[in-house]
C-alpha cells in the first residue's frame, strides 16, 4: 500500500513539473529526470527528428555521451534499423516497445540484429527500449525514447500504463506551449508594427498607470515628464482601430 501511495506521489510530481515546462521549456530536464527515476532508466532522449532531411534536434539527452549524441543520426537512419521502417509506430501518441516492434515485424531479433543496436545501443548496455512520438510539424516528430539495461529487464505492463498516463499529460503541455508560443510571437509582431507607427501609442490602466507603450511614445516620455505622461489625458483621440485603452501621443508631448 505505502509503494502504491508513493508511485502516486511521485507520478504527481512528476505531472506538476510536466505542466510547469510547458510555460517554460527548461523545465524539461526535471521531467526527464523525474520519467528517469519512475522507470529506472539508463537513458532518457527528448529529440526532433526529421526523416526527409535526416535532422535531429535534442531537447533533452540524459544517459548518452557527447560521441555517442554525435553519431546518433547515421546510425539510427542505416537501412535495417527497424525503427526507421515501422511508421504505424512513430504515428503520435503511439506507444512502442521492443515487444511491439518485434510483433510489427513478426520477428523477435529485428532490433537486436541492426546496426543501430550493435553499434549504439549495445555498446551503451542498453538493450530496451519504450518510447512514443508527439506531432511538431515542418515534417518533424518529438522523440521520447527511454532505455535501460539487461540488468533491469523489460518494460512490464504495469510501467506501460503509466507511461502511457504520463505521455497524455505531455500531449497536453506540448500543445499549450505550442499555444503560448503563437501568443508571444503574435505579441512580438504586434510590438513591431506598433514600433513603426509615426506616433505614440501607450497603454494604460483606468487609474492612469502606464502599462506599455510604442518607441515613439517611449521617446516622447523621456523629453517630458512621466509622471505626468502616467497619468494620460484620455481626452486625447486615439487612431481609428486603436486597442481600448490607447492612447496617442500628440508630438507636443502631451496624451
Amino acid at each position: 500500500m505505502r509503494g502504491m501511495e508513493r508511485a502516486d506521489g511521485e507520478t504527481g510530481q512528476l505531472v506538476e513539473a510536466i505542466y510547469d515546462a510547458a510555460a517554460d521549456p527548461a523545465g524539461w530536464s526535471p521531467v526527464m529526470a523525474g520519467i528517469g527515476r519512475i522507470f529506472r532508466t539508463r537513458a532518457e532522449t527528448f529529440y526532433y527528428l526529421g526523416y526527409a532531411d535526416r535532422a535531429f534536434t535534442p531537447v533533452h539527452i540524459a544517459g548518452i555521451d557527447a560521441a555517442r549524441q554525435a553519431a546518433f543520426p547515421e546510425i539510427f537512419y542505416t537501412p535495417d534499423n527497424p525503427c526507421t521502417r515501422s511508421d504505424p509506430l512513430h504515428r503520435p501518441g503511439a506507444l512502442r516497445t521492443d515487444e511491439r516492434l518485434a510483433e510489427f515485424f513478426g520477428d523477435p531479433h529485428v532490433l537486436r540484429r541492426s546496426t543501430y543496436y550493435n553499434e549504439w545501443m549495445r555498446p551503451q548496455r542498453l538493450d530496451h527500449t519504450m518510447g512514443t512520438s508527439f506531432a511538431a510539424g515542418d515534417g518533424l516528430i518529438l522523440n521520447l525514447s527511454l532505455l535501460r539495461g539487461a540488468d533491469v529487464g523489460t518494460f512490464d505492463m504495469g510501467e506501460f500504463r503509466r507511461f502511457a498516463g504520463i505521455v497524455r499529460h505531455m500531449d497536453r503541455a506540448l500543445r499549450m506551449a505550442a499555444r503560448l508560443e503563437t501568443l508571444t510571437a503574435g505579441r512580438a509582431l504586434v510590438c513591431d508594427a506598433l514600433d513603426h507607427l509615426p506616433y505614440g501609442v501607450a497603454f494604460a490602466e483606468p487609474d492612469g498607470r502606464l502599462v506599455q507603450c510604442n518607441a515613439r511614445a517611449e521617446a516622447l516620455l523621456r523629453r517630458g515628464s512621466p509622471s505626468a505622461a502616467a497619468t494620460a489625458d484620455r481626452s486625447s483621440s486615439a487612431p481609428p482601430g486603436s486597442p481600448r485603452g490607447a492612447t496617442a501621443c500628440r508630438p507636443s508631448g502631451r496624451c
